[in-house]
């Protein structure tokens, strides 16, 4: 697991996890990356500022894809997803933290 691109950002404010190797398990639930932002930083577009950086590193370590995941009843994670060019949007039905949920996936194209 690798973590980039949050140079400028309040300390202590957020989390990151790249994974560059999907196991199953992280392709239904997880992807290559995961962000937290704090609810009091929400909505602030640090999320979308990162896109680029994340996308640029992931076409650095060979992904030509790289998944996004989110809970669809996760509006604002669901709509940056969206709004990414070159993107392919789905939904499932899944597991996550034990309770059964929509899935949001998003496959970006890095190159």
């Amino acid at each position: 697991m690798r973590n980039w691109g949050f140079e400028g950002l309040p300390p202590n404010h957020r989390d990151r996890q790249f994974r560059p190797k999907l196991n199953e398990q992280l392709k239904n639930y997880g992807g290559h990356l995961g962000l937290v932002i704090r609810p009091g930083d929400r909505g602030k577009g640090y999320a979308g500022q990162l896109m680029p950086t994340l996308i640029r590193k992931a076409r650095e370590l060979g992904i030509r894809e790289l998944l996004i995941t989110c809970e669809a009843a996760n509006i604002a994670s669901v709509r940056l997803c969206e709004s990414l060019p070159r993107s392919r949007n789905e939904y499932d039905e899944g597991t996550v933290g034990g309770k059964r949920c929509r899935i949001h996936r998003t496959w970006l194209k890095t190159d």
